[in-house]
């Protein structure tokens, strides 16, 4: 009989006469995507009946108006949109604020720039077209809109950051437009800071 695993071989990572990993070798290990056989997991309870308010800890939820009928739709697994970076440093796109936890991500967003301008990378979805809910179990009828405080652009030419007025939400509309093969998008989503206050 022959089994096959896809468990990793833990003689090519460890030293024959070491009897315990040294806290320096774990950490390179973790550090190594290729040799990290151990990732952290995480389990949480929430109430599926849900609060009209949030409690600390409890995962965050909005909609964003898909058209001009003020329709509303959920996203990201019914979450408050925050990317994570996966163990490739990729982002995560499902990933979720939680209530009153500070949290700050950077990661490497891949998208296909014809389909995904006006939408994963439209600034949009993430600012006049985004609305909180209150609470979990929250009515959507009475949902935030999300308020802007600020904008900034950034010339990738320069490499620098302009402060724009905050009233000229024209800027947060991105669009895409192709030359022969290539394809590049105006005012896409570099990044966005949210402040919550319910």
């Amino acid at each position: 009989m022959r089994i096959s695993t896809f468990a990793p071989d833990f003689g090519n990572f460890f030293q024959a006469n070491d009897t315990e990993p040294t806290n320096d070798q774990m950490a390179q290990l973790q550090a190594d995507p290729f040799k990290n056989g151990f990732q952290a997991t995480f389990f949480s309870d929430f109430d599926t009946q849900g609060s009209a308010t949030y409690k600390v800890g409890d995962k965050m939820k909005t909609t964003i108006q898909t058209d001009g009928n003020n329709r509303l739709k959920q996203q990201y697994m019914n979450g408050f949109p925050l990317p994570k970076p996966d163990s490739f440093g990729i982002c995560n796109n499902y990933k979720s604020a939680y209530f009153m936890q500070d949290d700050h991500s950077t990661c490497l967003q891949m998208a296909n720039l014809q389909s995904e301008c006006s939408n994963l990378l439209n600034p949009e979805f993430y600012s006049t077209k985004l609305q909180v809910y209150l609470g979990f179990r929250g009515l959507p009828s009475q949902n935030k809109q999300v308020t802007i405080g600020e904008i900034w652009t950034f010339n990738d030419e320069t490499q620098v950051y302009s402060k724009k007025d905050s009233a000229n939400t024209a800027l947060l509309t991105s669009a895409a437009s192709s030359s022969g093969s290539t394809c590049s998008c105006r005012n896409y989503l570099k990044e966005v800071e949210y402040v919550v206050k319910l």
